[in-house]
């Protein structure tokens, strides 16, 4: 059983806001703790799937979390991350980008100017991955690890480095 809801419905911002942008106290403990959260800044990192459109089939609405919902999230955080802190989306930015259906493969202006400003294009490519409007598209946590990981070359060598050591305390290879 989930505490927050799973799905949510996109015709009311209120619960959203509700679940998961915090008020009151906890909201200021949460600010001065995290210290970049700007006011009315309503910086959305949910799954486009886990919104519906009341009214819409039944079996249309998100019933349990997915790893596709975290791996959007994830891209959410990462562009975050590369960006100093600068939001990948807002909850207008998500609604507008989730409109345009799963079957679009078209980013929102803004979140292209984002993605552009992170030098790796491997890292990149991967965020755009996961930020897919359709889920089957996101790939496994393992299949994002391996494209980003070194070259095979450089893998060979530090597996080298750790056959080499007797040792199972010995250090990581740099």
């Amino acid at each position: 059983q989930h505490f927050k809801p799973v799905a949510l419905p996109d015709d009311d911002p209120g619960l959203w806001i509700h679940w998961f942008e915090g008020r009151g106290d906890e909201q200021v403990k949460r600010e001065s703790w995290v210290g970049h959260h700007r006011g009315g800044d309503k910086k959305c990192c949910l799954a486009p799937e886990r919104f519906y459109t009341p009214g819409c089939d039944e079996g249309e609405i998100a019933t349990e979390l997915t790893p596709a919902n975290d791996i959007f999230s994830l891209g959410c955080v990462l562009i975050e991350l590369f960006l100093g802190g600068e939001r990948a989306l807002d909850l207008g930015d998500l609604m507008e980008y989730r409109r345009q259906g799963k079957d679009s493969t078209t980013l929102p202006q803004t979140l292209k100017q984002k993605l552009d400003k992170i030098e790796s294009s491997k890292m990149r490519a991967a965020c755009k991955n996961m930020m897919s409007l359709d889920p089957s598209a996101r790939l496994s946590p393992i299949e994002y690890l391996e494209r980003l990981s070194p070259s095979s070359k450089t893998k060979s060598k530090h597996e080298t480095k750790a056959d080499k050591s007797s040792s199972s305390t010995a250090p990581m290879p740099a």
